[in-house]
């Protein structure tokens, strides 16, 4: 891991299966084991503008997360389940992944803390503090093999993610 590997970056990291190691780089926060659901409410800002929002839509929640409105009672239902399910999917994959934890350890550091390369050593969230080399390295060893090529695959940043 480099940099920031938190939360969907844990999650990947855990592709590496229960008997992989996990190096990250000194410098790299990680953890935040949780879900979020960004959801913002500009409704007060749309009466006091005398905006109105009038959606067309197919189905009672397909604008459930509409800014323009409060959440009904309904809506938060649905999607607290949904967060609810995908919560404890990240914490069994986690339990699942991480052998040296057990579900009950994964669940005292769900908190949605950003662990640095240190703590997560001392949790038990990675395996070793080092860096892509050492990680290179460590395959290259487990698997036998002299030389090894890593391909990169790059994109060009859109306007979105340059600002």
């Amino acid at each position: 891991m480099k940099r920031m590997a938190a939360s969907g970056g844990y999650y990947v990291s855990m592709g590496a299966g229960p008997k992989g190691k996990i190096f990250a780089e000194p410098t790299t926060w990680t953890g935040s084991i949780g879900v979020i659901i960004p959801y913002f409410n500009v409704s007060g800002l749309m009466q006091e503008w005398k905006i109105e929002s009038q959606p067309l839509k197919t189905g009672q929640f397909k604008d459930a997360l509409s800014p323009f409105r409060e959440l009904t009672e309904e809506e938060e239902k649905v999607w607290r389940e949904i967060m609810d399910d995908a919560f404890q999917r990240f914490l069994d994959v986690i339990a699942d992944n991480r052998s040296q934890l057990d579900r009950a350890d994964v669940e005292k550091l769900a908190t949605g803390q950003v662990y640095t390369a240190r703590q997560a050593i001392d949790n038990g969230l990675v395996d070793e503090i080092g860096y892509e080399e050492d990680a290179i390295d460590y395959l290259k060893q487990q698997l036998g093999l002299k030389k090894v090529r890593i391909v990169t695959y790059q994109h060009q940043p859109s306007l979105t993610e340059l600002l």
